[in-house]
C-alpha cells in the first residue's frame, strides 16, 4: 500500500521530481520531468544533474554530504535547461533521503514558477514606470510654476505700463503683448483642464457638419505669423479626393492639429513644415483620414519616441534650449485620436526632422448643409430690439459680452446673479433670450434655470448656458431646460451664431436621413410615427423625440441629433405649433 501511494505521488506529481546520487546521476524521474524537459527515461540514465542545472551539484554536495549540514532540506531558486535549449525558472526543494549503509540519495522537487516570474517582471516594470511618472509629475509641477508666472507677469507688467503711456503705437504694442501672453496662459490652463477630463474619462466628442478643406486651410492663417517670424516654409497639401463636408468634431480635430503643428514650429528652426492630408474611401460615403505633419526640426531620439506621448513628458526636459509647454499636449493628442477610434505615431531622426502621422477611421461624408451661417451675414444682422438678459456675476465678463452684442440692435439687460435675473425676468415680462452663467453667488445658474422654467412666461424663453468648466453630466441633467452651452472664454462669432438660431423667425425644422440608414429608420419608427400622428399630443411627441435622440446618438447622425433635440425642446416647452410642424416634416419618410 505504501509503495502504491509513493509511486502515485512521485510519478504523477505536477512538480518536477527526480532522485540523484552524490555524483549527480539520475536514479529516478517522474512523468512531468520527462515531458517538460524533453528527455525520456532512457536518456535520463545517461544524463547528470549538471546537464540540466549547471553548478547545482556542487552546492548540494557541500551541504548534504558534509558534517556542517544540520537542516533536513534545502530551498532555493534556479533555472532548468530543457532539451530544446529553453530555460524554466523553478523553486527547488532538496531533501536527503539516504539511509544508513545504503547509497547516498537526494530527492529534488522543482516547482515551475514561470508565471510568478513573469508577474514579478511586469510588477517591476510597472513600478519603474510609476516612479518615472511620479518624477515627471513633480518636475511638471515645478515647471508649471514658471510657465504660468511668465505670461502672468507679462500681462500685469504691460497693464501697469499702459497707465503711464500716451503714445498710441506704444499702447498698441503693449496691448498686443497682453493678448499674446493671455493666450499663452489660457493654453496652459486649457491643457491642464483637458488632462483632468481625460483622467476622469469625461472627454467626449461632439460631431457636427464641418467643411474639411476650410478647416485645414485655416491653419495657413493661424500660423502665418510664426511662418514669417521664423522664416520657415509652411504648406498645406490636400488630397484631391477629400470631400468638402463631413461629420466630425471639429474642435477636437483642431486641437490635434494645433498641438502637432505648434510643436513642429517650436522645434523647427529652419527648413519647412508640411501638413499633408490623405483621404481613402472605404465605402461610398465613409472614408479614412491620414494626417501627416512633416518637419525638418531637431528630431527625436529613438528611445524617446514612445515616451513623448506620456503625460507630463517634455522632450526638451534635459535640453539646453528652453522650450515652453506643459508636457501634456501629446498625451492629450493621443487620447483624442483614440476617442476618434484612431491612432498616432511618429517617425523621427535627430537633427533631420519628424513625421507625426494621425489616422482617423470611418468618417462620414455629408452634403453641403443649407443652413450654415455666413460670418458676413451675422455681422450685419439687425435683431430688431429683441431683449437679451445677460446673467453674469463678474463685471469684466459681462462687459465683454455687451461689447460683442452692442452693434446688433439688441435690448441688453444685466443681472449679477440668479436671484437678480429671476426678479428682472418676472418684472420685464418679454425677455427673448437669456445668457446664463452657471456658477454665481447668492443663486447659481442651475437654480435660476429651474425657477424660470416654473414660471408660465419662462417655459418657452431660450436659455444659453455660459460655463468655464464644461461637464458632460451637466449637459445631460439640464438638457431639457436649456437650448445650448457656450464654454468660456466666449468667442464673438460663436455667441452670435448661437443667438441667431433663437432670435430669428424660422420655418419648420427639417432633417435629412442618410440613405445608408433610411431603411433602418423606417423599420424602427414607421408604426410609432403613425400612432403619434393620429393625435399629435405633447407627451407622445416628447417620447418619440427621446427615441429619436437615442437612435441618432447610436448611429452618430449629427443632423438627426440636432433635429430630435429641438423637437424634444419644443415639446417640453409647449411650443405647440412648432412642435407639430417639425414632427409632421418627417411624414415624407413614412408615406
Amino acid at each position: 500500500m505504501n509503495e502504491f501511494w509513493y509511486k502515485l505521488l512521485f510519478y504523477d506529481s505536477i512538480d518536477f521530481m527526480f532522485i540523484i546520487n552524490e555524483n549527480g546521476d539520475f536514479k529516478e524521474v517522474n512523468n512531468i520531468t520527462c515531458t517538460e524537459l524533453g528527455f525520456n527515461r532512457e536518456e535520463f540514465k545517461n544524463l547528470n544533474i549538471t546537464d540540466i542545472a549547471p553548478g547545482f551539484l556542487q552546492e548540494i554536495k557541500s551541504i548534504f554530504f558534509s558534517n556542517k549540514h544540520t537542516k533536513p532540506y534545502l530551498k532555493f531558486e534556479t533555472n532548468l535547461h530543457t532539451c530544446p535549449g529553453a530555460l524554466i525558472p523553478v523553486e527547488v526543494l532538496v531533501r536527503n533521503i539516504s539511509k544508513d549503509n545504503l547509497e547516498p540519495l537526494i530527492l529534488i522537487t522543482c516547482r515551475n514558477i514561470t508565471e510568478r516570474k513573469n508577474y514579478e517582471a511586469r510588477f517591476e516594470e510597472a513600478l519603474l514606470k510609476s516612479q518615472k511618472a511620479e518624477k515627471a509629475k513633480s518636475e511638471f509641477l515645478a515647471n508649471m510654476s514658471h510657465e504660468i508666472r511668465t505670461p502672468l507677469n507679462a500681462v500685469l507688467g504691460y497693464a501697469d505700463l499702459l497707465k503711464y503711456v500716451n503714445d498710441e503705437e506704444k499702447k498698441k504694442e503693449f496691448l498686443e503683448g497682453i493678448d499674446i501672453s493671455a493666450k499663452t496662459l489660457l493654453n496652459l490652463i486649457n491643457d491642464i483642464l483637458e488632462y483632468s477630463k481625460l483622467e476622469a474619462g469625461k472627454l467626449t466628442l461632439n460631431y457636427k457638419v464641418v467643411n474639411l478643406r476650410d478647416l485645414f486651410n485655416e491653419f495657413l492663417i493661424i500660423f502665418k505669423k510664426y511662418k514669417f517670424e521664423k522664416g520657415i516654409e509652411f504648406s498645406v497639401i490636400l488630397d484631391n479626393n477629400l470631400p468638402d463636408y463631413c461629420n466630425i468634431d471639429d474642435t477636437r480635430l483642431k486641437q490635434i492639429l494645433l498641438n502637432l503643428i505648434g510643436n513642429a514650429f517650436k522645434f523647427t528652426h529652419e527648413g519647412s513644415i508640411k501638413l499633408v492630408v490623405i483621404c481613402h474611401y472605404v465605402s461610398k460615403k465613409d472614408f479614412d483620414l491620414t494626417i501627416e505633419i512633416i518637419d525638418t526640426g531637431i528630431g527625436i531620439q529613438q528611445d524617446k519616441q514612445e515616451e513623448i506621448f506620456f503625460s507630463f513628458n517634455r522632450q526638451n526636459a534635459n535640453s539646453k534650449n528652453n522650450y515652453e509647454g506643459t508636457g501634456l499636449g501629446l498625451a492629450i493628442t493621443k487620447n483624442i485620436c483614440q476617442l476618434f477610434g484612431g491612432t498616432i505615431h511618429v517617425i523621427s531622426s535627430p537633427n533631420k526632422g519628424s513625421t507625426f502621422s494621425v489616422f482617423l477611421p470611418n468618417i462620414k461624408e455629408v452634403k453641403e448643409p443649407s443652413n450654415i451661417l455666413v460670418g458676413n451675414n451675422i455681422l450685419t444682422y439687425d435683431f430688431n430690439q429683441k431683449a437679451v438678459l445677460i446673467v453674469e456675476d463678474i463685471d469684466s465678463n459681462r462687459f465683454v459680452i455687451r461689447e460683442f452684442l452692442k452693434n446688433y440692435n439688441l435690448n441688453l439687460l444685466d443681472a449679477n446673479n440668479g436671484k437678480e435675473a429671476l426678479e428682472i425676468f418676472s418684472k420685464h415680462g418679454s425677455i427673448d433670450l437669456i445668457l446664463m452663467d452657471l456658477q454665481m453667488p447668492i443663486m447659481d445658474g442651475y437654480t435660476a434655470i429651474e425657477e424660470i422654467r416654473k414660471l408660465e412666461i419662462g417655459k418657452q424663453v431660450p436659455i444659453i448656458a455660459l460655463t468655464a468648466v464644461y461637464k458632460e453630466e451637466d449637459k445631460s441633467e439640464t438638457l431639457k431646460k436649456i437650448q445650448a452651452y457656450l464654454q468660456k472664454p466666449i468667442k464673438k462669432n460663436e455667441l452670435l451664431q448661437e443667438i441667431t438660431k433663437y432670435l430669428t423667425e424660422s420655418s419648420p425644422e427639417t432633417v435629412s436621413i442618410p440613405k445608408d440608414y433610411l431603411e433602418l429608420f423606417r423599420i424602427v419608427f414607421s408604426s410609432k410615427f403613425h400612432l403619434v400622428k393620429a393625435h399629435l399630443l405633447n407627451n407622445e411627441i416628447e417620447d418619440f423625440a427621446t427615441e429619436l435622440i437615442e437612435f441618432a446618438n447610436e448611429h452618430k447622425l449629427h443632423e438627426l441629433q440636432k433635429f430630435s433635440h429641438r423637437l424634444y425642446q419644443s415639446a417640453t416647452n409647449f411650443k405647440i405649433e412648432k412642435m407639430q410642424s417639425d414632427f409632421l416634416s418627417l411624414n415624407k419618410y413614412f408615406v
